[in-house]
């Protein structure tokens, strides 16, 4: 494995990169959006990492039904009872689920060119935020903030042992079989099946090509009848209507915003985005530090 995919965070900061609009934006109304993974460039990894969790679910419906004593009495019987709880699970598994899925995305490196030209092609910054603080806030209102697995989601690895240069994705993986366990158990009890668990795991999974960004997301998976859930805002963008959450990371106590560092350019660009920037924070973020990238970009 890459060394970027080992890398360990330089801070307790996570950081958000966005253009000039999104900061702006940030800063003057104090929120940050959770976007539905629907209209996420990656949504087709979500919906792959979805057919791994299918194949583990339907693995637990069939190995409950084996396991079940009647089945030493009465095995063509058990057979028949196993079969349909896995036809079940299929079944389940081929509703629409990813349109309920929120995620807002945070790297836990700070200064990486890859994540300059990719959300800050024409300018922008990275805003660091403290990710205790950040945590306590979105766990409030019931957004889960973890980081993501670079590794593949494996059928068979549920019970691979975590290592201390490692920790990340088995505690990840073991989660995902203990999720599809709990379905695998529900699903002949004849309730609505609760997904929620599931599709927030499949969120945080990423192909290792992009390691190098260390990525940490916010999570939210909006549940059906269930109260006290975040409103659900939306917005016109590029030709069609987006559904996304407002979460307000200014609250009353300490500012989870610790650091804004403005994306790299040429000398005279960054000067004048220093000066802007200070006018900003010095209104909505007065304890915010100010840092500089010159890491050399190269803008057409």
């Amino acid at each position: 494995m890459s060394d970027a995919k080992n890398a360990k965070p330089d801070s307790h900061l996570i950081w958000h990169y966005t253009n000039f609009t999104g900061v702006k934006g940030i800063l003057e109304k104090g929120d940050i959006w959770l976007n539905e993974t629907t209209y996420m460039n990656d949504r087709d990894e979500l919906r792959a990492t979805r057919e791994r969790a299918r194949e583990i679910a339907v693995g637990r419906a069939a190995m409950l039904g084996t396991h079940d004593k009647r089945y030493i009495i009465d095995p063509e019987g058990t057979a028949g009872r196993v079969a349909e709880r896995v036809r079940t699970m299929e079944a389940a598994f081929d509703r629409p689920a990813l349109e309920n899925v929120f995620v807002a995305s945070f790297s836990r490196r700070d200064n990486v060119l890859s994540q300059w030209r990719a959300y800050c092609p024409a300018g922008g910054a990275a805003l660091g935020f403290d990710r205790e603080n950040l945590c306590r806030g979105l766990e409030a209102v019931g957004i889960k903030l973890a980081d993501c697995s670079y590794d593949e989601l494996h059928v068979r690895r549920q019970d691979e042992p975590a290592t201390e240069e490692q920790p990340g994705p088995p505690a990840l993986l073991r989660e995902m079989h203990q999720a599809c366990q709990h379905l695998a158990v529900e699903i002949g009890g004849g309730a609505e099946l609760d997904f929620s668990s599931i599709h927030r795991i499949c969120a945080l999974y990423k192909h290792e090509g992009f390691c190098e960004e260390q990525e940490t997301r916010a999570v939210f998976v909006l549940r059906p009848r269930k109260e006290m859930q975040p409103a659900i805002a939306v917005r016109e963008a590029r030709g069609r209507l987006i559904r996304h959450i407002v979460f307000k990371w200014a609250g009353d106590g300490e500012p989870a915003l610790k650091a804004i560092r403005l994306a790299p350019g040429e000398p005279h660009e960054r000067l004048a985005a220093q000066d802007s920037m200070r006018i900003l924070a010095r209104e909505h973020a007065p304890t915010v530090k100010i840092l500089e990238s010159v890491t050399p970009i190269r803008r057409d």
